[in-house]
């Protein structure tokens, strides 16, 4: 596809599909006209916030999910003297 043809599609000038191609600064409607043109919006999946997890959310989820070992109370093991 030549830049006519993809600038005509994406409904941008062509000089503004130039300037994207070298680098340099464009709208992001533009760009994102222009990669929706070519099916590459999926370049922009680098830019996806990534969900953190608050340093006291995550400690109140340990809580719940830690347990204490405890002994299991059998009444065989209070009558035995050790012998």
């Amino acid at each position: 596809m030549t830049q006519d043809e993809v600038a005509k599609r994406a409904a941008v000038s062509r000089s503004t599909l130039s300037l994207a191609e070298r680098g340099e600064s464009i709208a992001i409607t533009n760009l994102l006209k222009i990669l929706r043109t070519l099916d590459a919006l999926y370049v922009l999946e680098h830019f996806k916030p990534v969900q953190n997890i608050s340093p006291i959310l995550l400690a109140k989820s340990a809580e719940s999910i830690r347990r204490r070992a405890s002994r299991k109370d059998n009444q065989s093991d209070k009558n035995d003297l050790g012998w």
